[in-house]
């Protein structure tokens, strides 16, 4: 009868955010397709950088991004200002922490490629020992879902993922 007396709203922009429960709780597939300035606006990034912004690099403006170190997790946009492309970073990538939320479809970053395999089957897409300066040599495996695209990025000779895009389908390269 008297529920709405401890039913809690959603918080206001100047409420202070949980991060941890932000990360735990974070439904990544519906920010596909979001208009940048609400994935700014959105508690899971006001949780971890209230001050993120929308960036860009001069030598290719129309592809805005929002990277939220803290919470491992980068926004890819297109020239429409909207999400393209969510990437969740494993611990140890460049300068930002590692994302700690679930990844869709039960993985996690300690899995191994086989492990990827054998839980989702053959991927649509496979690249084998892309070469990166930095990095050593990369291999990935993307598979396609009617809502999105998923692909793991491995640095070959170790045993896990190294980072994970969810991507809009009409944005998968083909």
């Amino acid at each position: 009868m008297f529920g709405w007396l401890w039913k809690k709203s959603a918080p206001s922009e100047e409420e202070p955010l949980d991060p941890r429960a932000e990360i735990e709780n974070a439904d990544l597939i519906p920010m596909l397709d979001m208009d940048m300035n609400a994935v700014l606006k959105s508690s899971l990034v006001r949780a971890f950088d209230p001050n993120a912004k929308i960036e860009s690099f001069p030598w290719v403006p129309d592809f805005p991004f929002i990277v939220v170190k803290e919470a491992g997790i980068e926004f890819a946009g297109d020239s429409q200002r909207r999400v393209k492309a969510v990437i969740l970073y494993a611990e140890g990538h460049e300068t930002n922490r590692p994302f700690t939320g679930a990844i869709p479809e039960g993985v996690q970053f300690s899995d191994s490629r086989e492990d990827v395999r054998q839980r989702l089957g053959e991927p649509s897409q496979s690249g084998e020992a892309l070469a990166s300066s930095k990095l050593g040599r990369l291999c990935f495996d993307r598979y396609e879902r009617p809502q999105y695209a998923i692909r793991f990025e491995y640095l070959q000779g170790t045993a896990s993922i190294r980072m994970v895009q969810l991507i809009r389908p009409d944005a998968v390269p083909k």
